[in-house]
């Protein structure tokens, strides 16, 4: 097979995969955002009754990052970009997905392949739900590369803990709780982050199969000038 046709293969495939993730982006957003409305209606609500300051972490506590790059090669500086930032934050504990990161230090809980994301949620979780049970952490912050446009991307940070008051309270009918209110909020919010995982996993895949028809795109051109210039 040669060259054009490899790079046209690579193209077409890169295309379809963006439209396969850009499907599954959507649904995991619809749930993220209705289980994110839930929590808020518990934790900011004026008549249920519980230690709100147990959800308030210690702010000299490390930070938990998740970081996002992919496995393989053609998309630019894709991993370069996520390498980058990991370097930027030596002393927080992390989870990294994507492969290619070699990078390693004795702050690393868990390294995964970017394919292997959904089917290691559940080590994942294990991990958040410890940090929330004894509030180890200050932060968890997920980092993904996303695309502005055809031609620019940037390395994307969301904050998913802790939860900040965005000055809306609600208020309903005044109840005792039998439930320990804390705990599942705990675990909404444990279910809230491992759903923007899934997104951010999508949207970064989305980024680099983005970044690899574009490359193959200019790939090809400058194949067929040559061709034309023969």
């Amino acid at each position: 097979m040669n060259q054009e046709k490899v790079l046209k293969v690579i193209n077409f495939h890169s295309l379809l995969k963006m439209n396969k993730f850009k499907g599954k982006i959507n649904s995991y957003q619809n749930i993220s955002n209705d289980v994110f409305k839930i929590i808020k209606e518990l934790y900011f609500n004026k008549t249920i009754y519980f230690d709100r300051n147990a959800l308030i972490p210690d702010s000299t506590k490390p930070k938990l990052n998740i970081y996002i790059a992919n496995d393989s090669g053609l998309c630019g500086n894709y991993n370069t970009e996520v390498i980058d930032k990991i370097k930027t934050h030596p002393n927080d504990y992390k989870i990294i997905i994507g492969r290619k990161i070699t990078y390693d230090d004795e702050f690393t809980l868990l390294k995964l392949s970017n394919r292997d994301g959904e089917k290691s949620i559940i080590e994942i979780e294990k991990i958040i739900n410890d940090g929330l049970r004894g509030m180890k952490y200050s932060e968890i912050n997920i980092f993904y590369v996303n695309y502005n446009n055809y031609s620019d991307y940037s390395l994307k940070q969301i904050e998913l803990f802790p939860i900040k008051y965005d000055g809306k309270s609600f208020i309903g009918l005044e109840f005792e709780s039998k439930s320990n209110v804390l705990e599942v909020i705990k675990g909404l919010i444990s279910y809230y982050i491992c759903y923007q995982i899934y997104t951010a996993l999508d949207l970064s895949r989305v980024s680099e199969n983005r970044e690899r028809k574009r490359t193959t795109d200019i790939a090809l051109k400058k194949v067929n000038n040559s061709i034309g210039g023969e």
